[in-house]
């Protein structure tokens, strides 16, 4: 009698992965193998090697949780902007900015990304000074609205002269749609002399940006 239970079984199991066999991924963490031998709106049945399983369809993950899940992206959600093939041009409007620095427009493209770091290049100017700079962007945290910091080292030319400075810069940015964002926070320039102590320099910034 036992061995007829067994073979019994694995028969059912032969029988059930040479159909067509499926994994379904379920919200709490848990996996159910089987076929699916009903369906209506809201549910599926699914014959397993343990039995008939009913599965709510709002208990399975979609496709696109999955993928989250397999990249870990799910952590940034869809209020982050993707990183990885991020969008290459930048440009600000507004008092100050966090890339180009001493600007009113600014202008700035990423040639390099990597998780939450972003190497880039920015022009900008106020009319009466023009400001280069090279520098590296790094989110600190995960959240519809980001903070991030900036290091950077800057050029400004302007009729009072010109100077090489390294540059600071830490604030918060929102996504109003897709590609317009807010930012704001503070910029700090660090103005060096050979003869003198260095001087620091720290005014707010506040911006519209559009990312293409």
């Amino acid at each position: 009698m036992k061995r007829t239970l067994k073979i019994l079984f694995y028969l059912n199991i032969a029988i059930l992965f040479s159909q067509d066999a499926k994994e379904f991924y379920l919200k709490s963490g848990d996996r159910v193998s089987g076929t699916i031998s009903g369906e209506t709106d809201s549910t599926y049945t699914i014959e397993t090697v343990f039995g008939t399983v009913t599965l709510n369809k709002a208990n399975i993950q979609t496709d696109e949780e999955l993928i989250y899940l397999k990249s870990e992206d799910h952590k940034r959600d869809k209020y982050i902007r993707k990183i990885e093939g991020n969008s290459d041009n930048y440009i600000a409007v507004g008092f100050l900015d966090h890339k180009t620095g001493l600007s009113l427009i600014g202008y700035a493209r990423t040639f390099m990304t990597k998780n939450k770091h972003e190497i880039f290049i920015g022009v900008g100017t106020i009319l009466a000074a023009a400001t280069i700079a090279v520098g590296w962007k790094y989110y600190l945290t995960d959240s519809p609205v980001q903070l991030y910091s900036v290091v950077s080292i800057q050029g400004i030319a302007g009729m009072g002269g010109s100077i090489v400075a390294p540059f600071v810069s830490i604030g918060c940015e929102k996504s109003i749609t897709e590609k317009l964002y807010i930012n704001g926070g503070l910029n700090t320039t660090f103005r060096l002399y050979s003869d003198r102590i260095p001087e620091l320099l720290v005014f707010p910034n506040i911006n519209l940006n559009w990312r293409y």
